[in-house]
């Protein structure tokens, strides 16, 4: 179910779409997710606040896997972590931060 503006059919503007695996609140393109939003996906247990680009994670943005407790807080580029960032784990205390490409860490930074 969408809620907001359309254009040609497509959501577009600030809107909220709700499903029964996922919610997004925010910022939309030609129905696609696009400048700022928060992703809460239901079945991987990831909650996304950040910047979207053509439906992908892309820019800045923090994910929170609800199950492990991982949070990473950095720069994304077609939904993989991309750039500098830092990974943490409230639970254990772990910390790393460094430059990722295409989602794995590439080199540290203390």
């Amino acid at each position: 179910m969408y809620q907001g503006d359309y254009v040609e059919g497509n959501p577009y503007g600030q809107g909220t779409l709700t499903s029964p695996t996922f919610y997004y609140q925010g910022e939309f393109k030609s129905g696609l997710f696009e400048g700022q939003g928060k992703l809460i996906d239901y079945l991987n247990q990831v909650v996304y606040e950040g910047e979207y680009y053509d439906g992908k994670k892309r820019g800045f943005g923090k994910l929170t896997d609800q199950k492990s407790g991982d949070v990473y807080e950095g720069f994304w580029k077609e939904d993989m972590r991309e750039g500098r960032g830092k990974c943490w784990n409230p639970r254990t205390g772990d910390f790393i931060e460094g430059l990722w490409k295409q989602n794995s860490l590439s080199s540290k930074t203390y």
